[in-house]
């Protein structure tokens, strides 16, 4: 039994020398060098005034006649003939807020850049947003015209219901 356990150490002892011993490494080679990265694809070109208005203005009617049905459906546009607008204050808030992000979307827009026709429908574009702000600010018609909601109805009906199918 001594000599079995002598013979387990003798191992164990051979194992951890073994193990500690430090070998002689075979050198690895040198790892590749990573491909050059691809140049990149030249920018963009930035798109011209009348691109970004042409773009910002199919933006402003898609939100405005979302937020504004009964207007969709007297210009023809009857995406939205199933809903009303919000006529509570925070319906107010949110048309307020879509007026305000299109009038500095606006502004970014250089006018000395666009051509004739875009520069008009610009100026026009401008002048419905500050009006749409200036209704909303000072003459709120849904606070003091006593005729506010029934044209509501009206104009948001009768298109609807006089219209050939």
């Amino acid at each position: 039994m001594v000599r079995g356990m002598s013979t387990l150490r003798l191992a164990l002892a051979s194992l951890v020398v073994a193990c500690s011993t430090p070998q002689p490494r075979t050198p690895t080679p040198a790892p590749a060098p990573a491909p050059a990265p691809a140049p990149a694809p030249p920018a963009a070109p930035a798109p011209s005034a009348d691109a970004s208005f042409e773009t910002l203005s199919k933006q402003f009617l898609d939100g405005y006649l979302a937020l504004s049905p009964v207007d969709a459906t007297e210009a023809g546009e009857h995406r939205y003939d199933a809903a009303w607008p919000d006529v509570t204050p925070a319906g107010d808030a949110k048309l307020h807020a879509f007026f305000e992000a299109q009038k500095q979307a606006l502004a970014a827009i250089p006018r000395a850049s666009l051509g004739e026709q875009d520069a008009i429908d610009a100026q026009i574009m401008s002048d419905q947003i500050e009006l749409g702000m200036y209704s909303l600010d000072a003459l709120k018609p849904r606070d003091v015209d006593p005729l506010y909601y029934t044209d509501l109805i009206g104009e948001g009906l009768d298109p609807l219901v006089n219209r050939n199918f």
